[in-house]
């Protein structure tokens, strides 16, 4: 059996029953597929002429009836769950059929080809035709015999193989002594990976010309060449980790993962720019769940930009011994060792994505490309305070919201935000963008349901607007909420509990004051010696907060205490290295 791994640009999808067809069948994401899908449920197609429609999308399109010709799209995007569908409905297919589609799946191995070229490193073997429909780009501007880009090619394998196996650490892939194939074809999309005898072999397009453009600074076809030769290799290593077994080997995953490749080989290419735009992504729909292919690219971004790219080799290192270990565990396991958890920084991975575009990216946290990344989706705004959802709302597992807040005329006091919710695994995250420019940052996680109030230190007449993001961190299911914006003055003095507890190495001690007083917040150990003074000073009434960092200290229980004339109160909280 032959296993294909597909990539390829992102279609418009730009009729709305197209849309929703795709809603109903996620694993097809291009329109043509989607059309032929729609003719086999309304019976217009049988089950089997359906499937060699498919086919023919990607490998001759020439041959499409009609009707899906003209669907909008000129390059598929991934035919994974094509080849999943061929082998679970090949059985109901007539011998005709089947030696037809499988006759397009070899028409692109080794053997079919005539000429060869060795790469550099000696690693990739090359084969290629210099005439006829499969025929490469002919220039040869260095009279070598060998076409500019297949030499392009060749060096772009040699140099992906050794940036993700040998500077970053994935999985080998290559056997010893057998350099490792890689074909070219004129098909109807990127590139493909396929296993074959306990490895694998790439497929490459046969010129690119056409293909989505990108921001390479020697043009669209190198810069299409070099990130699908990235993002190929990284289908080989996770082959040989896993052989595409599990949850982990899933279309999502795998796509979202090699897309991932080709923005850290390829950084001034930026060839994801086609994807992330797209209704799926994160930006446009939060409240879809995360993984979710090539669009979620930008997920896996925020983890290496936060952790390094060490963090997605140590989680496929997981695959290799526990092959079909689900792919979120091996995430939050990987978190868990470095002092996190995947409940918290997916909270803050969709704040990054909502704190993204020209108008919302924050100049203190975010995405390094941030600023030329969509700008994010809100689904409703909170303007008149107090405010709030007029009924309860639903965020699916894995998903969020992101409501936008900009009250009209002045206004006194802080800003207050309330949220209630039926179950656990719900994380709030507030950013404030002030009328100076700057951005500040809040977020609050609760595990148990009810009402939990977030009093900040924001006053709202400094305030332009304020963006929140609800996120759903549970994985299998939804919960519904409300939440609620007002202005607030403190009508009593109070010390919060610190936030985040237990923490490493910083937390934040808020407290609130009804009037102006002078404040002294003293830091004690387990046996009551007392560690460090953090404020004594006048402070003015309204919610404040200080910082305390434990960088310094053994991990314990450690109190802090709040005294002001009127009001003295102590909590404990635990610092955990």
């Amino acid at each position: 059996m032959l296993l294909f791994i597909f990539c390829a640009a992102v279609p418009q999808v730009k009729a709305q029953e197209v849309f929703d067809l795709h809603r109903g069948h996620p694993h097809f994401y291009n329109e043509t597929q989607l059309l032929i899908e729609r003719a086999v449920q309304e019976n217009k197609l049988s089950e089997e002429e359906g499937m060699l429609q498919k086919f023919y999308a990607g490998y001759r399109p020439q041959l499409l009836n009609r009707e899906f010709t003209d669907a909008g799209s000129q390059h598929l995007r991934c035919m994974t769950p094509l080849m999943i569908e061929y082998e679970q409905k090949k059985s109901n297919l007539s011998p005709s059929v089947i030696s037809e589609i499988e006759e397009m799946m070899r028409s692109a191995a080794p053997g079919m080809l005539a000429e060869e070229y060795l790469s550099p490193s000696g690693n990739f073997i090359l084969r290629y035709e210099t005439s006829g429909e499969h025929a490469v780009l002919p220039e040869d501007s260095n009279n070598s015999g060998i076409p500019d880009f297949v030499e392009l090619a060749a060096h772009a394998a040699d140099s992906s193989y050794r940036f993700q196996v040998e500077e970053l650490g994935f999985t080998d892939f290559l056997i010893s002594g057998s350099p490792y194939e890689v074909t070219f074809k004129n098909f109807n999309f990127f590139g493909t990976t396929t296993s074959q005898n306990g490895t694998t072999f790439i497929t490459l397009h046969n010129n690119y010309e056409g293909f989505p453009p990108n921001t390479h600074p020697a043009g669209n076809v190198t810069g299409a060449l070099l990130v699908t030769v990235a993002h190929e290799v990284k289908h080989a290593i996770q082959f040989a980790n896993n052989q595409w077994q599990g949850n982990a080997g899933s279309f999502d995953v795998v796509e979202m993962d090699a897309t991932l490749m080709e923005e850290i080989v390829h950084d001034d290419t930026n060839d994801f720019y086609n994807l992330i735009p797209q209704r799926e992504s994160i930006f446009r729909s939060p409240q879809l769940a995360t993984p979710g292919a090539y669009w979620h690219v930008t997920w896996m971004i925020y983890f290496a930009e936060a952790f390094g790219m060490d963090f997605w080799v140590d989680i496929w290192k997981q695959f290799k011994t526990e092959p079909v270990k689900p792919f979120l565990s091996a995430v939050d396991d990987e978190l868990l060792l470095r002092g996190s958890s995947l409940e918290k920084e997916h909270l803050s991975n969709h704040l990054w994505h909502m704190a993204s575009g020209p108008v919302f990216s924050s100049p203190a946290f975010g995405f390094e490309e941030r600023f030329e990344f969509p700008g994010p989706s809100f689904f409703t705004e909170l303007n008149l305070l107090p405010d709030s959802l007029q009924s309860r709302r639903v965020i699916q597992p894995f998903a969020a919201n992101y409501i936008r807040s900009q009250p009209f005329g002045q206004l006194d006091g802080q800003v207050s935000i309330a949220f209630e919710f039926d179950r656990s695994d719900i994380g709030v995250g507030a950013v404030a963008y002030f009328k100076n420019g700057s951005t500040d940052l809040i977020t609050r996680s609760a595990s148990n349901g009810g009402r939990h109030v977030l009093n900040t230190t924001w006053d709202w007449e400094d305030i332009d607007q304020i963006a929140l993001s609800v996120v759903n961190s549970g994985r299998s299911t939804g919960l519904t909420y409300n939440i609620f914006i007002d202005s607030k003055i403190p009508d009593e003095f109070d010390l919060v509990q610190n936030f985040p507890n237990p923490f490493n190495p910083v937390t934040t001690i808020q407290f609130a004051l009804p009037q102006s007083a002078p404040v002294k917040i003293d830091i004690y150990n387990a046996i009551g010696q007392h560690i460090q003074t953090l404020v004594d000073r006048e402070m003015e009434a309204g919610n404040q907060q200080v910082i305390f960092d434990g960088s310094g200290l053994a991990s314990g229980v450690y109190f802090y205490r709040l005294d002001t004339p009127q009001f003295t109160e102590t909590k404990k909280m635990m610092l955990l290295k």
